[in-house]
């Protein structure tokens, strides 16, 4: 696929997520990391650009128990490969869509 068809796809995972659960996928992006201090936990993204490099959407992932941020992880922007499955959890009331990462390589 095309920037925008991935682009489009992952829009349409954010808001359909219920059709996408299960599904694996293999996603091509760039890695960003968040940190909520209210919850202290840290969330992982692949970051999407569209054609124009104007738009992003950033879909989450986990990796397993026993991998260690920073070392097992791509840098932040760092270009990255995603393959795993798509699942569901939730906090505090709201399930949120990500990705059960079978692996993530820097590209």
């Amino acid at each position: 696929m095309n920037s925008t068809m991935i682009y489009s796809v992952i829009y349409d995972m954010l808001i359909n997520p219920q059709d996408y659960y299960g599904k694996s996928i293999i996603v091509d992006g760039y890695f960003d990391t968040m940190f909520n201090d209210k919850l202290n936990v840290r969330y992982y993204y692949v970051v999407v650009p569209d054609a124009t490099a104007c738009c992003v959407q950033g879909l989450e992932f986990m990796l397993p128990k026993n991998k260690k941020y920073p070392e097992d992880y791509p840098s932040v922007k760092e270009n990255m490969r995603i393959k795993g499955v798509l699942d569901r959890y939730e906090e505090e009331g709201q399930f949120y869509l990500y990705i059960n990462a079978e692996y993530v390589k820097k590209i």
